[in-house]
């Protein structure tokens, strides 16, 4: 393992967090490793050889991004909005 360094931050750790450094103006991302602290964190890993020395001050754009859990909880409330419609709104066939 390389000698880089892990930066925690004060928001509480879910499944589905991202984080990247601009390797470029051009919009290329060198993406880092992110992952549950010991205090319950985020904590995002950042490799030695990042891209991190090349802005003043350093870019991390760290967001929730979609996660599994996330994908099933919004198809789960799209089926009961329509199955609910459904029931609601009757169609009356002649």
């Amino acid at each position: 393992m390389d000698n880089g360094q892990a930066l925690e931050y004060p928001k509480i750790y879910y499944l589905g967090y991202k984080a990247y450094t601009p390797l470029n103006s051009a919009g290329e991302k060198q993406w880092l490793g992110v992952k549950e602290s010991p205090n319950g964190l985020v904590e995002v890993y950042i490799p030695q050889n990042s891209t991190l020395q090349n802005f003043e001050p350093p870019k991390i754009h760290l967001y929730f991004g979609w996660s599994k859990a996330t994908e099933l909880g919004v198809t789960i409330t799209l089926i009961t909005i329509i199955v609910l419609a459904g029931c609601v709104v009757p169609i009356k066939v002649w």
